[in-house]
This record gives structure tokens, C-alpha cells and sequence, in this order.
């Protein structure tokens, strides 16, 4: 058994466990999602238009 992770820890891991810093927004999920969105629709019309010819 694991003793549980200290809210502080010292060292680079402080940053990532710092209150300050939200996980993730709304804003930033929609964006990423947009983005994943996007970028997997171009690459179904650019593959959909290749194999139709």
C-alpha cells in the first residue's frame, strides 16, 4: 500500500500539483476539440476525394 500523494511535492512535480493552475478549462477543451474535429474531417474529405476518383 501506497502512502497518498502529499499535496506538495518537491521538485518538478510541484508545478503540475500547483492549485493555481487549473487542469483544464472549457475554453481549452472546446478548442481541442475543434481542432480534432477539424483536422479529422480534412483527412476524411482528402481521403474520401481520392478514393472516389
Amino acid at each position: 500500500m501506497r502512502p497518498p500523494r502529499p499535496t506538495r511535492t518537491p521538485g518538478p512535480l510541484q508545478t503540475e500539483d500547483a492549485p493555481q493552475r487549473p487542469p483544464l478549462t472549457g475554453r481549452q477543451v472546446a478548442l481541442i476539440v475543434v481542432l480534432v474535429v477539424g483536422i479529422a474531417a480534412y483527412v476524411g474529405v482528402t481521403f474520401g476525394i481520392k478514393e472516389k476518383k
